[in-house]
């Protein structure tokens, strides 16, 4: 099996490991058909050998600091900019125009805060099943 990886890897090194068992994990991750993703998890949160080779093929060691982590940026606050700054360039550098601007963007940020504030209240809600889920589960019960 290791050669097996190690051939379609383009002769990268390969490891076949088993699953790590970790405390406060639900009995479905716990499962080894999820080891993968949990390890990739690990290995972003820095949880790696004491030295191997990554993606990148460069040499990784435990402990290390990361280079410049990459920027992170949301395609939509990038579209937000851009409006307020074509805003911006079509109006006068009168006070009104100014004013009009910072009012839009204040909207939104409302507007966004509210959204957020009534996901809360959505996830505390009960839900009640449907007749189609209760009688799923009494039919599943039967057997």
């Amino acid at each position: 099996l290791k050669d097996l990886a190690s051939a379609i890897f383009d002769n990268m090194p390969v490891r076949i490991a088993r699953p790590k068992e970790m405390d406060g994990l639900y009995e479905i991750l716990r499962d080894p058909a999820n080891s993968c993703a949990i390890g990739l998890c690990m290995y972003g949160a820095g949880e790696f050998t004491p030295y191997e080779i990554d993606s990148e093929k460069k040499m990784r060691y435990k402990g290390e600091l990361r280079s410049k982590p990459k920027a992170n940026f949301n395609i939509f606050e990038e579209e937000k900019k851009e409006k307020f700054e074509v805003k911006k360039q079509d109006k006068d550098d009168s006070e009104e125009g100014i004013e009009l601007v910072n009012m839009d963007i204040n909207l939104e940020q409302t507007n966004n805060k509210n959204e957020l504030a009534n996901i809360a209240d959505i996830s505390k809600q009960e839900k009640k099943p449907s007749a189609l889920k209760k009688f799923w589960h009494s039919m599943t019960q039967l057997f």
